[in-house]
């Protein structure tokens, strides 16, 4: 699945949960991956999912919208790091900075 493709999907999911007051987290581990200089999608969007997801990881790259063609290697290792890491590799001190804690993404 393209990488585009599968934060449309997620965005969409979370959209549809926001609007769900019987909304449930997602099982499975899921890793965003945010461009900080994104003029479509801002990055502030992304800030709240912990709310939603129990397994979040949130990285940021400052690069703008088209992050996968701009830096395709650096997303690559990032998405590998992450995949090595849910298989079972230690998580290198980049994504333990990048754990969301779910309470910790909690509104009061």
């Amino acid at each position: 699945m393209k990488t585009q493709s599968a934060f449309t999907v997620f965005a969409v999911f979370v959209l549809l949960a926001a609007a769900s007051a019987q909304a449930q987290w997602p099982s499975r581990p899921v890793q965003i991956i945010v461009p900080l200089r994104d003029r479509y999608v801002r990055p502030a969007v992304t800030e709240g999912f912990g709310r939603w997801v129990a397994h979040l990881w949130r990285r940021e790259v400052d690069a703008h919208h088209w992050l996968p063609l701009s830096h395709p290697q650096r997303m690559a290792a990032m998405i590998g790091e992450f995949v090595d890491h849910l298989a079972g590799a230690p998580a290198s001190t980049d994504l333990q900075a990048a754990r969301v804690n779910p309470e910790a993404a909690e509104i009061s």
